[in-house]
């Protein structure tokens, strides 16, 4: 069978655009400054803008019925080619071809951003030589106050308001930090097949195809505000897992709202603890200090998702540590537990200015 002349021109076309995106792959790769100019600062503001725009009103995921029709138009081919109506050659040109496009649509539409300045140059916080022994359990302890005052006992969950309030927060943050933060339409998205997040331990889910935010039906009402606001700093084009808990963690502790207040401690503070307790001297004893109740929140989270661990989790988080390192997160999927730092030097840097005064 013989590939039509527009065929062939299609996959020329896919091939060069492969090519000049390679190219940009490693000249941003070399300069995260040029990167931030020409991309995350200058064109990403406007592909978002339009992407939330197109897709952010359907009510549901549009990324699930692309990946569902995907899977249909796999099958429908294999069969073709089992009944002999599709030569093997063509149909590896055709994946080929959708690979090429596939690849090129994810990093124009949101994947350079893994190659942007990080957080904490763009927010002008101060090295990480500052964080001692001393400097964490200092920051720790406080952290352990804030929390044990914003806890509320949560029973039930308004995702409406919790999205206003988390819409109103990223304003907040975007002028406490200094940076600028894309616009949209992305409210937090739930799909059918559920079971995919909870058997992969996922929590929610960026789709930079069609930039909709996506979060886990599962989730208990004290953990949802934290990952809606998580996954909105992605679409926001913060690729990296630690900075885009730092921008929830700051656009949660500093709401009004009780639930999305307490929702932003509880989550970092969880994280603190497991960060300090490899080799803060005197953690027993700081750690102690949480109030029980934040504690039986820490284990219903960990009742809810131990049922799910299992060989899927397991090889989903082996691929997805192999993902980050592959877009320059050389920490893999450790780079989640960056955000501890990443607010120790936000503290610190308040209170420096603060003693400026």
């Amino acid at each position: 069978m013989q590939i039509p002349k527009k065929d062939r021109r299609m996959i020329t076309m896919a091939g060069v655009l492969f090519l000049f995106t390679l190219v940009c792959m490693a000249l941003f790769r070399r300069s995260p400054a040029l990167t931030e100019f020409l991309y995350s600062a200058g064109l990403y503001p406007m592909v978002t803008q339009v992407m939330t725009h197109i897709w952010g009103w359907i009510p549901f995921s549009v990324t699930e019925v692309a990946i569902m029709v995907s899977g249909v138009l796999c099958l429908v081919g294999c069969v073709q080619l089992l009944r002999k109506r599709m030569r093997f050659g063509y149909a590896v040109k055709r994946v080929i071809f959708a690979a090429f496009i596939l690849f090129c649509w994810f990093y124009w539409a949101w994947g350079f951003n893994y190659y942007r300045q990080p957080m904490q140059m763009r927010a002008g916080l101060p090295s990480e030589d500052i964080l001692d022994s001393t400097t964490v359990a200092y920051w720790l302890e406080r952290e352990i106050s804030l929390a044990n005052a914003s806890y509320v006992p949560v029973s039930n969950l308004d995702k409406s308001r919790v999205d206003a309030e988390i819409e109103a927060g990223f304003t907040r943050a975007a002028e406490m930090l200094g940076i600028e933060l894309p616009g949209g339409v992305r409210p937090g998205k739930t799909l059918f097949l559920n079971i995919v997040l909870d058997k992969t331990l996922t929590s929610g889910i960026f789709s930079p195809f069609f930039h909709e935010v996506h979060v886990n039906a599962g989730l208990l009402p004290v953990e949802y505000p934290f990952v809606l606001a998580h996954e909105k700093a992605h679409q926001m084009g913060i690729a990296n897992e630690a900075e885009a808990s730092f921008l929830a963690y700051i656009v949660c502790t500093t709401s009004s709202d009780s639930l999305v207040n307490y929702s932003g401690r509880l989550t970092v503070l969880g994280r603190m603890l497991r960060h300090a307790s490899g080799y803060l001297a005197g953690y027993a004893e700081i750690r102690a200090r949480v109030r029980p109740e934040i504690f039986e929140d820490f284990r219903a989270i960990r009742r809810r998702w131990l049922p799910q661990v299992g060989a899927v989790s397991r090889i989903s988080g082996t691929m997805y540590d192999h993902y980050l390192k592959a877009n320059k997160i050389r920490e893999g999927r450790k780079n989640y537990g960056g955000v501890v730092s990443l607010v120790y030097l936000w503290q610190e840097k308040k209170a420096a200015e603060k003693s400026d005064r």
